[in-house]
């Protein structure tokens, strides 16, 4: 079933970030421990696990200034770890991250997300 594809879905993003990491490419490392923890939430994985990659990919990209990444972690922090994810301090992240971003179209997006987050 469904957790079958999870469990094969966690092993691939799992040997991509080994693989990354090996080689130094951390271009996409963010996304990938963003991707890992929303397969284990899918999952019966512990927040502990799911808390532990969403960490490190918000910590790779603010590293990178990658914004929209940033962002999505973020987002799906609050999602998958709803007693853990919101709050003030997320949302002072968010506020901060808001003032970083350029693009009038990402600030528009990244206030639709907030708005939903912080309800």
């Amino acid at each position: 079933g469904q957790l079958g594809k999870h469990a094969d879905g966690i092993a691939l993003v799992s040997s991509a970030i080994e693989r990354a990491e090996a080689a130094g490419h951390a271009f996409w490392l963010a996304e990938l421990y963003r991707r890992r923890a929303r397969l284990r939430g899918a999952s019966d994985f512990r927040e502990q696990q799911i808390g532990l990659d969403l960490a490190r990919s918000e910590e790779i990209a603010s590293q990178q200034n990658a914004n929209v990444l940033l962002l999505r972690t973020l987002t799906d922090r609050a999602v998958l770890l709803p007693d853990h994810g919101k709050g003030p301090a997320l949302g002072d992240r968010l506020g901060d991250l808001l003032a970083d971003l350029e693009s009038g179209l990402e600030r528009e997006r990244a206030l639709r997300l907030l708005a939903g987050l912080l309800k």
